[in-house]
């Protein structure tokens, strides 16, 4: 059988994300990345990451006809489910932004060097919202409850994060930090908002849909950037 480009550029990059995964099954995340110019993968899972991935090997896996592949997949998106916050107050359905994975024993977190305090429980909304976007693609996928339900809770905490004005408010362990000028992510995350409205939330998302991108156009520079 004749592989085209297209085929063998998607085997090769499915290959290559599983020499990246934690665990071969895929049940402990996946590294965020490979540092080319320090020749050494970065020792962070973020939850973001995982589940961007979690997609890709679980649709190349139907692409292939691989099952086991596919399985990896959800294997990815099922583990950025443990790494949603319960803790039931305001951060509670939010994802941290990493968790430090250390390769070696005495590997040192290179977040410590980034000047903002404990920053792997930071709370980026571009993330969250990326998440809740791909976690209701596995929903509606799979029909799996269990990925509803962490899309509703992220959604509600988004909502709880998200000003009148359409702006976010960055969190790290309840202390708030506004966000400046710059936020074309909140664009996005109103499309996430409907997106997760169609799959079956309440629809107070919807409700608050227009006020990102909003406070988007709000924020152009004159030359239209945001």
């Amino acid at each position: 059988m004749t592989t085209n480009n297209h085929e063998l550029t998607i085997r090769q990059a499915s290959q290559w994300l599983e020499t990246m995964l934690i665990l071969p099954d895929g049940t402990q995340g996946i590294y965020e990345r490979y540092r080319i110019n320090l020749r050494r993968i970065n020792p962070w899972v973020r939850p973001d990451c995982c589940i961007e991935s979690g997609r890709a090997l679980y649709v190349a896996g139907q692409y292939h006809g691989d099952q086991a592949q596919m399985e990896r997949g959800l294997a990815l998106a099922s583990f950025v489910c443990t790494m949603q916050d319960t803790s039931g107050g305001f951060l509670d359905g939010s994802f941290p932004f990493y968790r430090f994975q250390p390769i070696m024993l005495d590997e040192r977190d290179i977040g410590d060097s980034f000047g903002i305090p404990d920053l792997p429980n930071f709370r980026w909304h571009n993330d969250n919202g990326k998440i809740t976007e791909l976690i209701l693609w596995f929903y509606r996928e799979t029909g799996e409850m269990r990925f509803r339900e962490t899309a509703e809770r992220v959604l509600a905490y988004l909502l709880r994060a998200q000003g009148d004005d359409g702006a976010f408010t960055h969190t790290v362990r309840g202390g708030f930090r506004r966000l400046g000028s710059g936020r074309a992510a909140t664009c996005k995350r109103d499309g996430h908002r409907q997106s997760l409205w169609r799959g079956g939330a309440q629809g107070a998302a919807l409700a608050r849909c227009p006020h990102a991108p909003q406070r988007a156009h709000d924020d152009r520079l004159g030359d239209g950037t945001v």
